[in-house]
């Protein structure tokens, strides 16, 4: 039986890029990881009794980096991993920036450039849903 939990790979553009423009001022939001804070990861946790996975990634993010942002598209694929005892199942969540909010969680986060990111994000599974992130958001 896995742990149903949904996350947010949530991007802006900075300095006025437009859709259709090139990825100079994109930036992909990482946080460091609660359990293990050495690592860098998307914003995830545990859906809630009559909460939507989109509506949880929305959550995680304003709870553990303090934005706010509109579900665009889920992600393929759906992570699966083991934690502790457990088996955990992530369906991720593309998700466009639109403000700033009080973050309950105040981890340490990071706004990167999409190269950066890459080389940031600890999980190799991370890297590959980030890669399959980007022409989506190219799209956007």
């Amino acid at each position: 039986m896995f742990v149903e939990q949904a996350g947010a790979v949530v991007f802006r553009r900075d300095g006025g890029g437009s859709p259709g423009a090139s990825s100079r001022g994109l930036r992909i939001l990482l946080v460091r990881a609660r359990r293990n804070p050495t690592d860098w990861i998307f914003p995830k946790g545990h859906i809630e009794a009559g909460e939507t996975p989109g509506q949880t990634a929305v959550r995680e993010a304003e709870e553990e980096a303090g934005v706010t942002g509109t579900v665009l598209s889920s992600l393929a694929p759906v992570l699966t991993f083991h934690q502790a005892d457990r088996q955990v199942r992530v369906q991720y969540f593309l998700v466009e920036y639109k403000g700033d909010v009080k973050s309950k969680e105040r981890r340490e986060l990071a706004w990167l450039a999409p190269p950066e990111a890459l080389v940031r994000l600890t999980h190799e599974s991370a890297r590959a849903l980030l890669e399959q992130a980007l022409p989506l958001i190219h799209d956007s």
